[in-house]
């Protein structure tokens, strides 16, 4: 085993109920130079610590076996009734949250909000960073998740693109509580 796993596993490992939480983020690492392991974690900003905790340590089983450029995206199979109109909301929403998420306080770069169609259809969304980035770097990745939103999400009325240091998400029904 190298000292890279060996690191992760401890790392992994140490990860306990006592772990805490600002905002639904967590960082740690484990080793030194070429080897350290670093740990970071993002709970949507609505959850409940308990719930939080308890899906960091889900994941810890998991990560081992992830690709780590960690970039995910997928969709709700359902179609738009007005896929244009629909599109034309999105757009204008995922604008407005990119600019006020990665415009957030220090320690929480999170934006929610909603955008209705022409066609009374009601888009709600979710930007979220992780807090440690820049206005810049919380930008620019939130930039990149909304362009792929196109090839994982188009015209659909729901979807998830996870990048590295955020992400973001949106439906026709409201899903996360008041932030």
């Amino acid at each position: 085993m190298s000292a890279y796993e060996t690191n992760r596993n401890v790392l992994l490992s140490n990860f306990t109920s006592e772990t805490e939480f600002d905002f639904g983020y967590h960082t740690s690492s484990a080793g030194e130079g070429p080897d350290t392991v670093y740990l970071q974690g993002l709970c949507q900003a609505d959850v409940e610590p308990d719930t939080c905790w308890s899906c960091f340590n889900n994941a810890t089983t998991d990560l081992p076996k992830l690709d780590p450029s960690f970039s995910y995206s997928f969709n709700n199979p359902e179609d738009a009734k007005d896929a244009a109109s629909y599109t034309r909301a999105l757009q204008v929403l995922m604008e407005k949250l990119r600019n006020q998420a990665s415009g957030g306080r220090d320690d929480y770069k999170v934006a929610v909000g909603s955008e209705t169609s022409d066609k009374s259809e009601t888009v709600y969304g979710l930007a979220q960073c992780m807090p440690d980035l820049s206005q810049k770097d919380c930008n620019d990745c939130l930039q990149n998740a909304v362009l792929r939103i196109r090839a994982c999400c188009l015209n659909k009325v729901g979807g998830r693109v996870i990048e590295l240091s955020c992400n973001l998400r949106f439906e026709k029904i409201q899903f996360y509580d008041d932030i």
